[in-house]
């Protein structure tokens, strides 16, 4: 009689768990977007987006892309500026850092706008990895810096 491995047999019996959770969110997120509050909508959507940035990023663009119209139809920059970061972010996420650089750019000046201090740090610190990874060391050291000098 062979022995059973119990890392194999957690994870077996764990993955169905992790996987309905998942969908469930997603179903979730989804019921959302019929909602009648724009707010609750643009939200969703942007979770959305998030959720399938790694999934399918045609699909986390148009959650993405769809969030950030009903943002500028209320007139809503905080909420436009998390749309545009996550859109960005499916682009990083797929290796086309100059269209990230754009969204994330356009993130940073709503947010900067916005007095989010915390979040305007976020966006450098984003826009210093997206430079890293164009090969601008010196550009990414300098927003990283930004960054740190708000963080601390």
């Amino acid at each position: 009689m062979s022995k059973t491995n119990p890392l194999l047999f957690l994870l077996i019996w764990c993955l169905p768990a992790y996987t309905y959770s998942q969908t469930g969110d997603i179903d979730s997120l989804k019921s959302l977007v019929r909602s009648d509050n724009k707010i609750l909508q643009i939200q969703a959507y942007t979770e959305l987006c998030w959720e399938y940035k790694f999934r399918n990023a045609d699909s986390a663009r148009t959650f993405g892309k769809k969030a950030i119209e009903l943002a500028e139809q209320i007139n809503n920059d905080s909420l436009r500026a998390n749309a545009l970061h996550a859109v960005g972010i499916t682009y990083q996420a797929q290796g086309d850092y100059k269209e990230a650089l754009v969204y994330e750019s356009q993130t940073l000046a709503l947010r900067d706008n916005e007095k989010q201090p915390i979040k305007v740090a976020d966006s450098y610190n984003n826009l210093g990895i997206i430079q890293d990874e164009l090969g601008n060391q010196a550009e990414a050291l300098a927003y990283y810096d930004k960054a740190r000098r708000i963080y601390e």
